[in-house]
């Protein structure tokens, strides 16, 4: 199944499930290699046919960043700045359609990049963080599409 052009999208909201080493050099520098289990996807309506169908594009990700993290002591908590790649391996893709789900793995790129940039806080145990992610790679050649995505995590550090 190929993706269509819509005329209408939105981003599927979902969770992701990883983990991180921050490599501290004793700076305010660090180093963050990661892996996160990842579903991304978007949501579109399209015209092509009547009713028009909402259909829902899952891709599912093992990401794999290499952050370098800006953090200072404030209080009792330390924020913190990331910026960094990410090499993203797609594990399985699927559209959805009227409870039907055809598997799109084939017509997508099996590998992408994007750049990571975010804001944090770390508490303690705990850490808030957002993040953005931009595609520098296409995830699909025809029509070119790149992927992105915002994230609010929320975290637990031992």
């Amino acid at each position: 199944s190929e993706i269509p052009a819509a005329e209408g999208n939105g981003a599927l909201s979902s969770s992701m499930i990883g983990a991180f080493v921050d490599i501290d050099f004793g700076l305010p520098v660090s180093i963050m290699p990661e892996v996160w289990y990842t579903r991304k996807g978007t949501k579109t309506v399209t015209k092509e046919s009547t009713p028009w169908p909402t259909v829902k594009y899952e891709l599912h990700y093992i990401e794999v960043p290499l952050l370098v993290k800006l953090a200072w002591e404030w209080e009792h908590s330390t924020p913190y700045l990331i910026l960094g790649p990410s090499v993203n391996f797609l594990a399985t893709a699927s559209a959805v359609e009227n409870e039907s789900k055809n598997d799109i793995k084939d017509t997508l790129q099996s590998t992408e990049v994007t750049l990571v940039g975010g804001v944090g806080i770390n508490m303690k145990a705990m850490l808030l963080e957002f993040r953005y992610s931009m595609g520098l790679t296409n995830t699909k050649e025809n029509p070119p599409i790149k992927s992105s995505y915002m994230a609010l995590m929320l975290g637990i550090t031992f």
